[in-house]
């Protein structure tokens, strides 16, 4: 299995601290459990943008056949006034179907907000 970065529900082509963190944490809890998780970091030949690694719908099928991979896991996250919510898939790359598909809200404390404030201003970590 591959796992992507969470990308900005408002802006899909960009991933932030936040988007990177989660997406991390949920590799590592897929791995407590017995799945093989693919590290898509050290592969030179995944599509990586400056955000992390992207996942857009036409290139499930694509990562998952380089990496020989029998599901990938996408998510997003979209940010409210107090609250951040995300929402992650678990997709079957032959033919797109969400095998399995989990939601939660985070409160948007400090910690959240300097994570989502260094991918707007400028990137900077």
């Amino acid at each position: 299995m591959v796992i992507a970065s969470l990308v900005n529900l408002d802006a899909l082509d960009r991933s932030s601290t936040l988007g990177r963190v989660i997406s991390e944490q949920v590799s590592a809890t897929f791995t407590k459990t017995g799945y093989q998780m693919r590290e898509l970091k050290l592969a030179h030949d995944v599509f990586v943008r400056q955000q992390g690694e992207l996942m857009l719908t036409r290139e499930v099928r694509e990562l998952a056949r380089v990496h020989d991979a029998q599901a990938v896991v996408v998510g997003t996250y979209a940010t409210g006034r107090e609250r951040v919510y995300v929402n992650l898939k678990v997709i079957r790359p032959q033919d797109n179907v969400v095998l399995a598909a989990h939601d939660y809200v985070l409160p948007m404390d400090r910690n959240i907000r300097k994570m989502l404030w260094n991918w707007q201003q400028g990137h900077r970590q």
